[in-house]
């Protein structure tokens, strides 16, 4: 439904710290974070970079940042957080070289077909690259947001990527918060304090006149959501590879 209220925050920090019950997170995958869990997705909020510039008014705007996260799908409806990275947007190719790097030693030293999303926008070079230096290339899937689609996702035949309806599928990563669906590590605190501001950047707005009206979320420029976005992917990617959605064709070529 539509919320009555203008900046509602459906999640709040009290829900996400309850979930940070499991296993820490390993760039290397270990047998305890593997524990559980039969498939694993990765995802990825590509940018050019990081550092934060400033506004007309004064204020300060920050540019988004690359973000890796790698989930791993558990018994009994959860999902793990094996690994993530925010990185400082210093060099993007050292970003893709060390994220391919990554994938590979998960690839490596686990059996899973691992499904890898991310975004058609800014990300687009980034992800056709790693189709074509990763194995089996189809696990490679790209995902472009959309304000007005009609369903939560369908595959665009043209442009080779899934159209996604960006309030619907956040609006779903959000319950899967509520619903303590994720496991996050027990690490310190700090570990998990810019992946959890990330997620509570993020608020629901009703946009449009009187009658017309839509909700979207939103953040404000000064507060990143990278993060949210990363998992958003590589939830979406995990729901593919776990056969839980069945994608339409999409007729749209835009």
């Amino acid at each position: 439904g539509i919320s009555d209220s203008q900046g509602r925050r459906l999640v709040s920090r009290e829900m996400l710290q309850v979930a940070c019950d499991g296993p820490l997170i390993s760039r290397t995958p270990t047998r305890e974070n593997l524990s559980q869990v039969t498939k694993i997705a990765v995802g990825l909020d590509w940018s050019g970079g990081g550092t934060a510039t400033t506004t007309g008014d004064g204020g300060v705007q920050i540019k988004s940042r690359t973000v890796m996260t790698i989930i791993g799908k558990m018994g009994l409806g959860r999902t793990r957080l094996l690994y993530f990275k925010i990185f400082p947007g210093t060099s993007p190719l050292s970003e893709f070289e060390e994220i391919f790097e990554t994938l590979a030693l998960y690839d490596r030293t686990t059996h899973y077909k691992m499904f890898i999303g991310g975004d058609a926008g800014e990300g687009n070079m980034s992800m056709d690259m790693l189709r074509n230096k990763i194995q089996n290339p189809q696990r490679v899937i790209k995902f472009r947001y959309s304000g007005n689609a009609a369903a939560y996702m369908s595959w665009n035949r043209k442009g080779k990527f899934v159209t996604v309806n960006r309030t619907i599928s956040i609006d779903s990563l959000m319950t899967s918060f509520i619903r303590k669906e994720f496991q996050f590590p027990s690490e310190p605190s700090n570990v998990m304090d810019q992946p959890f501001k990330d997620i509570m950047a993020e608020y629901e707005e009703v946009i449009g006149q009187s009658g017309a009206t839509r909700k979207v979320w939103r953040h404000a420029p000064n507060q990143p959501d990278d993060f949210l976005h990363s998992l958003n992917f590589a939830r979406m990617a995990l729901q593919i590879a776990n056969n839980e959605i069945n994608l339409t064709s999409s007729i749209d070529d835009d």
